[in-house]
């Protein structure tokens, strides 16, 4: 799972810099899947940046789609 999340995390980051709005949509997937390993694993130290990175995530979507306007 955790190599699943990677990939898809990886892809993310290339459509987000190809400027593809998909990209975020992709790399919040990423981020559940990240969450949802470092909880079954109790690896509680990858929540306090995978939670983060979910929230920046919605303020980038929100504050390109903004700009785009």
């Amino acid at each position: 799972m955790d190599i699943i999340a990677g990939i898809i995390e990886l892809f993310g980051l290339l459509l987000v810099g190809r400027r593809n709005r998909f990209g975020f949509v992709v790399f919040m997937a990423a981020n559940i899947l990240w969450t949802i390993l470092s909880f079954r694993l109790h690896i509680y130290g990858l929540m306090l940046v995978t939670i983060p990175a979910m929230v920046l995530n919605c303020y980038n979507f929100r504050k390109w789609r903004h700009e785009s306007k």
